[in-house]
This record gives C-alpha cells, sequence and structure tokens, in this order.
C-alpha cells in the first residue's frame, strides 16, 4: 500500500465557473527578446469571470489541483494581475450570462 499526502495552496474555485475564453490572446517573451503566443483562439485558456466595480473582467486561472468529485479545482495564488486573486469577485451568474 502506497500513501501519498499532498497539500495544495491556493485560490478554490468551482469547476461550474471555469469559462474558456478564444477572445484573449496572451504572449510572453523569452530571455531573448521574442515573442511567443501562449494563449489564443486556438489554445484558449482557462479563467473565470469576476466582478471589477460594475464592470465583468476575465481572470485566468492556474490550475495546480483538480477535484472532480467535488467540483473545484485550485488556482495557484500569483502576484500577477492577469490572474484569479483571493479577494475577486467571481461572477457565477447574471443577466446576459451565456454560460460560456
Amino acid at each position: 500500500i502506497k500513501l501519498v499526502k499532498a497539500e495544495y495552496t491556493g485560490i478554490k474555485v468551482p469547476i461550474s465557473d471555469l469559462r474558456s475564453n478564444d477572445e484573449v490572446v496572451i504572449t510572453e517573451t523569452d530571455e531573448n527578446g521574442n515573442e511567443q503566443v501562449i494563449y489564443d483562439k486556438n489554445n484558449p485558456p482557462t479563467g473565470v469571470y469576476i466582478l471589477n466595480g460594475n464592470e465583468s473582467e476575465y481572470k485566468l486561472v492556474d490550475i495546480i489541483y483538480r477535484n472532480e468529485k467535488e467540483g473545484y479545482v485550485i488556482s495557484a495564488l500569483t502576484d500577477d494581475n492577469r490572474y484569479v486573486n483571493l479577494y475577486d469577485s467571481i461572477i457565477t451568474e447574471g443577466v446576459g450570462y451565456n454560460g460560456s
């Protein structure tokens, strides 16, 4: 018998709140100054919509753990404002919300 115990630190996000957004294009610059596409229409990122003032904003989710049985993921904590943060208010439903 092999017993494995793991501990994850991050933000718990319901799987039902995760959205793919093919309108988001994210690039990163490598050490040589070359820009590389990380996410685009052909490889859309996973994220959530949050409430920012009176408007919605799409934030990325960096999934470090997924529990299908319990219906949640853990997103890594990061200082990068492109990612969901601790005090972000995730939008779960609303007027004009189409669930995609």
